[in-house]
């Protein structure tokens, strides 16, 4: 795992097997992911508490699939890797209370979430806002479970969850609380 500090404030995961437990972070600003931007596979934030963070998209964590290819030339062949990361995180026991996601995208306002094989589990939203899913932005998520929304404010769509997997769906309309364009499963939550 390689762990570094992009902004002077934000957490930054890229490599395997990240785990964050018991953190608290706080009044952090970035572009993306104020407290936390995780490109890593197989990362885990658990107990961790983020609270008044604002960034573009994900006010608090920005957790990204990145597929980059490489090419390699010698005097007989050429050669491609393709490497991808992002996938298989969780998120469970934490707490989201008043992150904004602002400015030109506004995805998120406290987890914008672009990964494959995701959970978030026994998390609580509350009083987040974003113009697009006002406490989670989720593309390709798996399932949230035994988590809070409560008071939190979308502009557009999905004031608590907006769950996209449509990539042409125009910004028409409010939504409602829970807005799926997606195949997110959603069990015991309020």
């Amino acid at each position: 795992m390689h762990v570094q500090f992009n902004y002077p404030t934000t957490f930054v995961v890229h490599g395997e097997n990240g785990k964050v437990y018991n953190s608290t972070f706080k009044e952090n600003t970035a572009q993306n992911g104020a407290a936390v931007y995780w490109t890593g596979t197989n990362g885990i934030i658990d107990g961790s508490k983020f609270i008044e963070n604002e960034a573009n998209k994900g006010g608090a964590v920005y957790w990204n699939n990145i597929t980059q290819t490489a090419t390699y030339v010698t005097k007989t062949a050429v050669y491609n890797k393709t490497v991808s990361a992002g996938q298989n995180g969780l998120i469970s026991n934490s707490v989201f209370f008043n992150n904004h996601a602002v400015g030109s995208d506004a995805l998120g306002g406290a987890l914008y979430w672009n990964t494959s094989s995701s959970d978030v589990v026994d998390a609580t939203f509350l009083n987040n806002t974003a113009r697009l899913g006002g406490a989670v932005y989720w593309t390709n998520g798996k399932s949230i479970k035994e988590s809070t929304f409560r008071y939190n404010k979308a502009t557009n769509h999905g004031a608590a969850l907006i769950v996209d997997s449509i990539k042409n769906r125009k910004d028409g309309g409010r939504g409602g609380d829970i807005c799926n364009f997606g195949n997110a499963i959603i069990t015991n939550t309020t």
